[in-house]
């Protein structure tokens, strides 16, 4: 396929979900002015095709390429078999040499069977696969689409109504928007991350099965993208529900429900490697082994210890928001994630100012609670396990999201607990 005929079929695609979006019920009940969530999804597509030429130009394509061309692998047993691509696309894979001889032709093709996180990404564009004709950058358009639905649901579970256009800077962000649109985790994470988050907002009103389906599917989901970023959820989940049984100020439950957990953790085991500990240890090692070039920051060096954790935190926390501002300006990457960086700094100040003559915390005060506990721990664990800044900058898009929906809520609403209820 020529990347012309490519383009062409995903801009048709843009100009029909864009006006499906405009006629849909979601669309008119979100608050928002009819155009804002159709803008936002077109705006995500032409930054998935920016995101699709970088990778070309400077990774040959990278991760992205073959999470579609392992997708196309399972796309073409169709003809074959059409149970086969049922298998590959919902059934379980495993790092097991042991897989049904069924597949085991299109496992030994493809790059990512053993990896389920990378998998789940496949999954996506198997499914995508039948209905894109093989053009790629359709396949972005639909990663923008759900991206975009994520965000929306975010900014829905935290902010109550759209009234305050402050708060609208959260579509804003330019590491989010950019990031997200790409064919890669991010954009999957933050549509689990929003459906969750969501579904438990509403849960949280009132019982109701769809909502305790729906939290289960987007944890799970959540889970199979990223382990780590569950195990950071998961506390602040706990301290969520907690929070809303007992009449006891939120802050103290968050804080006493992270302290719980961080001792506890050192004894059970969380994941294969043992202990949350153990893991951070042994995903930084994974990291060292894949050699990245000139892109590399000095990590901080740690033992599996609990004092060497918290020893290591302030850098761990520095690399990961500040890294970019440390790299060569002479390199034009470097230069771009550094103004990125500045950009987002500057917006959170901005909106740190502009909030400081109102209350702590507004009616969401739980939910954004929440966001700053998560962000700021997956700030903290980037900064342990990553010591490549271009998977930083990748990563930490969703704790830079997350953060800056709790700053931007301060204005979701006029109704607000004073800060003498909160801490």
């Amino acid at each position: 396929m020529t990347e012309w005929l490519d383009i062409s079929i995903a801009c048709g695609y843009t100009l029909l979900i864009g006006f499906l979006l405009l006629k849909s019920k979601l669309v008119k009940q979100s608050g928002f002015p009819i155009y804002i969530v159709p803008l936002l999804f077109v705006v995500k597509c032409i930054l998935s095709v920016v995101y699709t030429k970088l990778h070309l130009v400077l990774y040959h394509g990278g991760d992205s390429f073959h999470y579609f061309n392992d997708g196309n692998i399972i796309f073409q047993t169709l003809k074959e078999n059409p149970l086969k691509y049922i298998y590959l696309t919902f059934g379980p894979n495993s790092s097991s040499s042991d897989f049904p001889l069924l597949i085991k032709k299109e496992i030994l093709e493809m790059g990512f069977w053993s990896d389920t996180s990378a998998y789940t990404v496949v999954r996506f564009n198997a499914i995508v696969r039948l209905v894109s004709f093989g053009s790629f950058y359709t396949h972005g358009v639909f990663m923008s689409l759900i991206s975009t639905l994520g965000l929306l649901w975010l900014y829905q579970a935290v902010c109550n109504e759209p009234r305050n256009k402050i708060t609208w800077l959260f579509f804003a962000v330019p590491s989010v928007l950019f990031w997200t649109s790409g064919i890669h985790k991010e954009g999957l994470l933050i549509f689990t991350l929003g459906g969750l988050f969501l579904a438990v907002a509403k849960l949280n009103h009132f019982f109701s099965t769809k909502y305790l389906i729906a939290v289960v599917a987007f944890a799970l989901g959540t889970f199979l993208i990223r382990d780590f970023i569950f195990y950071l959820l998961a506390p602040g989940w706990l301290a969520f529900w907690l929070s809303n049984k007992f009449d006891i100020r939120p802050i103290v439950i968050f804080v006493a429900v992270y302290t719980l957990i961080i001792i506890v953790g050192l004894w059970i085991p969380v994941s294969e490697s043992g202990n949350y500990i153990n893991m951070i240890v042994n995903k930084q090692q994974q990291f060292e082994l894949l050699h990245y070039g000139n892109t590399i920051i000095d990590a901080p060096d740690y033992d599996a210890s609990l004092v060497d954790i918290f020893a290591a935190t302030p850098k761990a926390f520095i690399n990961s928001l500040f890294g970019p501002l440390f790299l060569s300006k002479n390199n034009p990457k470097h230069f771009i994630l550094s103004i990125d960086t500045v950009i987002t700094i500057l917006l959170w100040l901005a909106l740190i100012a502009f909030s400081l003559n109102r209350p702590i915390l507004p009616r969401s005060n739980r939910s954004t609670l929440w966001l700053v506990f998560f962000s700021l721990s997956l700030f903290i664990v980037i900064g342990l396990i990553v010591p490549n800044v271009g998977a930083i900058v990748r990563y930490r898009s969703i704790a830079i999201a997350a953060f800056t929906l709790a700053l931007v809520s301060r204005f979701s609403d006029n109704k607000v607990i004073p800060l003498k209820k909160i801490i």
